[in-house]
């Protein structure tokens, strides 16, 4: 709780060893130090205590989500993601998790809730799991913002959405480094959470806006971090080229949109506030999504955690109103929150 509110923290990661050992073999020893791989095999590292809690699904957990005043964690498998392997170890990868998670939600069943991990280079795999992970009470679907140059809005992956939207699940859009060599090149500094990681979600978002895919599935939502990757400030920019004339692809791609392009950030896009603590992006992404579409999400481990949660609850330029929407009410509308076990 916090100030008498309940907290629902929406990007809340998760790490396991299967994906950090596999991640590990698939890099040479100087790549996986440029990686931060000291971080995990230096045992007198610095970071060692945070990651026996990243790693951890019981009382280390829940321990730092109390002192941090949350109530429910929805939680998700973070980098590399299930996406970046080959298929065959990103479908062992991803299983190892969701059997994690769904034993931790059965036993923490009020504190835990979990986004699922899946394969989408393997859609008959992918489309079979979604149902296994459902039933034992996973929610949703946290993806990264591409799969080693390949996009979500490919129509290959069109039946996992499809799926998910039967469920009324939504999509978590989750940044990975861009692959332009253009920001590659600079590396973390340049191609992370700086730049590289918006930019990224951002060309996934407005591909997926042009391929089509909301008007084929009207129900889908999507969630994006970090004051939804700053789209909220776009929300005029990017109408511009359907103002002029030109707002249809200019390549077939078997799609025309029915609706300018902001009518999908307002009715089929949340965001959350993992990430940024800057009291005008917050405002910003209020004025342009309203109240009813951010959600508090604190990025753990990556951010601090207990930092986001004061920054919404403690906030005086947030109206009581707009810190209840926030911290749980609007999770709850979206099914965040809750037992999803069948």
């Amino acid at each position: 709780m916090k100030n008498g509110m309940r907290v629902i923290d929406t990007e809340h990661h998760l790490e396991i060893k299967l994906m950090i050992d596999e991640w590990k073999k698939s890099m040479s020893p100087d790549q996986w130090k440029l990686a931060g791989g000291d971080m995990f095999d230096n045992p007198d590292s610095a970071m060692k205590k945070l990651f026996e809690i990243v790693m951890d699904l019981d009382d280390l957990r829940l321990k730092t989500m109390d002192e941090c005043g949350i109530d429910f964690a929805q939680i998700s498998l973070t980098t590399p993601g299930a996406e970046y392997f080959e298929p065959e170890t990103g479908k062992k990868v991803a299983k190892a998790y969701n059997d994690a998670m769904m034993e931790a939600i059965a036993k923490h069943p009020d504190r835990f809730g979990a986004y699922m991990a899946l394969c989408p280079e393997d859609i008959g795999w992918s489309l079979k799991e979604i149902d296994r992970c459902t039933a034992g009470g996973m929610f949703g679907w946290s993806t990264l913002s591409n799969y080693n140059g390949r996009y979500l809005d490919d129509p290959k992956y069109f039946p996992i959405l499809e799926k998910l939207a039967s469920y009324k699940m939504p999509v978590y859009l989750h940044p990975t480094f861009c692959v332009w060599k253009e920001y590659a090149e600079f590396g973390y500094c340049l191609n992370g959470p700086s730049l590289g990681f918006t930019a990224d979600t951002q060309l996934l978002y407005m591909r997926m806006i042009h391929r089509g895919i909301f008007d084929r599935l009207p129900e889908l939502k999507v969630l994006m971090g970090h004051d939804c990757e700053g789209m909220g400030f776009f929300k005029n920019r990017m109408d511009t080229a359907w103002r002029q004339g030109l707002g249809q692809p200019s390549v077939n791609i078997g799609a025309s949109l029915r609706h300018e392009p902001s009518y999908y950030l307002d009715n089929n896009t949340w965001g959350t506030t993992s990430g940024n603590y800057s009291q005008i992006a917050l405002r910003a992404t209020l004025d342009a999504m309203g109240k009813e579409k951010i959600l508090l999400g604190t990025d753990f481990y990556y951010e601090d955690i207990k930092g986001m949660v004061d920054f919404i609850g403690d906030n005086p330029n947030l109206s009581q109103e707009e810190k209840e929407c926030i911290l749980h009410n609007n999770a709850e509308a979206l099914g965040f929150g809750v037992d999803h076990r069948k």
